[in-house]
């Protein structure tokens, strides 16, 4: 006998939505068997009565309704588990909801002989073939039985006994979608346009919420009749949280909370799932993995030679050494980029001769392994590199003319003088390396850079580098490789357009450097339509 599948959707089957965790579990939310829901639309147990049932209780009265209106004995329920039980239980009340079996007949018969008998009554609703619908697991073909094709339309007129199944089995699509309209404009407090403007999806799944409220009377039919769509909506959410205590019903569609109600689909709690799979917007920091530094320098010497001409004696040749401190990679990293340069000995006023300038570059690249590990719904929307700016404690140390190691003690952030100046947006411009520098490092040969994908300046300290990443974690056919990571530098790239005809610079130390991907989950979803029958 084919193994009686699980009943993940018995919600197609049922159509309603039904109470399932036993008293005990209230607090925890946790997941539960639809044996619940069939002891419930089956008429074998009230709502009362579940109520006050644990999960055993449920399943060994389902075994006992079993053997006692089918052929199959005890053993053979008692070897079946929770979701093949619930599997063999939604074909017993399938048959018998639908009347399509009396009581009698279904006596007679096993669980097969409920399988094979659904398949043909499948058979003659979809015209599909008999051997393919032999390959389907019991939960196709509850899927297909109930009208899939105008997203389970079908069932809630069935299983809120709307019209019946020979009925159903002569209406067109359009019919069916009419009939339920009718039905839900006589029966709450919204009119016949309403209902129209809704998608066939949302229209069952406000049929749904209907049958839930009238079968479990949680309230009355006059009741209902003044309620609106969102009204029942909000009520069967209070209900279920009380229930389950999750705190994500309100992102899910009314056909979801039916699953759910049931049992009978693994729709994942989000409040266990870790805060960056949720659904929603979140922002992930992601964080330097690899960093190499570049510094050009250019010196200058004014050393007069003797008969030829007088000069001041400036020479900065003789060694100089530009601060890069280096730092771990991760949240701790620091760096250092910019340019400058030092007019005369390094001391302002000191002589008016050129001495020295530079441009150090910082190439970073960061650990994506959290984002491109992200599941498919997944929407990425945006990435961001930022960083705090601020004035480099030291920019070079230099060997003077005088002989003897001095430190270069003026600020890194300075005028044309070599008087400080406020940066308001700092000294750094962003480029995208054209090389693969990580793999093979470039040594004393410069990194170049390519325009392409664009990266705008987002603020004083932050670039929108959304095209970038998307580039390398999603490259288009065709696309050009591009390099690694990113380069920072200044204004200035290139030492040969400083003369250090002055003292200028623009020199920073960054920290808390980090890209800052902003993505979106969606809501919880599910496909209510099988897939086709290959």
């Amino acid at each position: 006998m084919r193994a009686l599948s699980r009943i993940g959707l018995v919600l197609p089957l049922f159509g309603s939505l039904v109470w399932l965790l036993p008293a005990p579990a209230r607090a925890t939310g946790e997941a539960v068997s639809p044996i619940r829901g069939v002891l419930l639309i089956g008429g074998f147990r009230s709502q009362h009565d579940l109520e006050s049932m644990t999960a055993d209780d449920q399943r060994n009265t389902l075994i006992v309704e079993l053997v006692s209106r089918t052929r199959d004995n005890t053993a053979f329920y008692q070897g079946l588990n929770d979701t093949d039980l619930a599997g063999a239980g939604s074909l017993l009340v399938f048959l018998r909801e639908a009347h399509r079996r009396s009581d009698a007949d279904l006596k007679t018969m096993s669980a097969d002989d409920m399988r094979n008998t659904t398949i043909v009554e499948l058979a003659a609703q979809t015209h599909r073939a008999g051997p393919d619908l032999q390959a389907q697991p019991n939960l196709e073909l509850a899927r297909l039985l109930l009208g899939p094709e105008r997203s389970y339309i079908r069932g809630v007129l069935l299983v809120g006994k709307f019209r019946n199944q020979l009925e159903l089995d002569a209406m067109s699509g359009e019919d069916q979608r009419n009939t339920l309209i009718v039905e839900l404009a006589n029966r709450t407090g919204q009119n016949v346009p309403f209902y129209q403007g809704q998608n066939d999806a949302d229209l069952a799944g406000m049929g749904a919420l209907l049958v839930y409220l009238r079968h479990v009377q949680s309230r009355t039919d006059a009741q209902i009749k003044t309620m609106s769509a969102d009204d029942m909506r909000n009520t069967v959410i209070v209900e279920i949280h009380a229930q389950t205590r999750r705190s994500d019903l309100q992102a899910l569609t009314n056909l979801q909370l039916a699953m759910l109600a049931l049992g009978l689909r693994a729709l994942p709690n989000t409040d266990n799932l870790p805060e960056a799979l949720r659904p929603g917007q979140h922002v992930m920091i992601a964080r330097v993995s690899q960093a190499y530094s570049q510094t050009t320098t250019r010196s200058f010497s004014d050393v007069p030679f003797v008969g030829l001409f007088i000069g001041r004696d400036v020479d900065c040749t003789h060694g100089f050494q530009i601060q890069a401190p280096a730092s771990p990679v991760g949240a701790g990293f620091t760096g250092f980029a910019g340019w400058g340069q030092v007019e005369g000995d390094g001391h302002p006023g000191a002589s008016k001769d050129s001495c020295l300038s530079w441009v150090s570059r910082l190439m970073l690249d960061f650990d994506l392994t959290a984002f491109r590990a992200l599941p498919s719904p997944a929407t990425f929307q945006r990435a961001v590199l930022a960083y705090n700016e601020q004035e480099a404690p030291a920019c070079a140390i230099m060997v003077y003319t005088q002989g003897g190691f001095l430190a270069d003690a003026l600020p890194c952030w300075t005028s044309g003088g070599g008087a400080r100046e406020a940066k308001a947006t700092g000294c750094l411009t962003l480029k995208i390396p054209n090389e693969h520098w990580i793999a093979n490092p470039p040594g004393n040969r410069l990194i170049g850079w390519q325009d392409w994908p664009p990266a705008g300046r987002a603020g004083p300290s932050s670039w929108d580098v959304t095209q970038v990443i998307q580039a390398r974690t999603n490259p288009g056919i065709g696309q050009q490789p591009i390099g690694d990571g990113f380069m920072l530098l200044g204004e200035i790239t290139d030492v040969g357009n400083l003369n250090a005809r002055d003292n200028t610079r623009c020199a920073s130390q960054l920290s808390d450097v980090r890209v800052e991907i902003t993505y979106t989950i969606p809501p919880v979803q599910e496909t209510y339509d099988p897939p086709p029958i290959k």
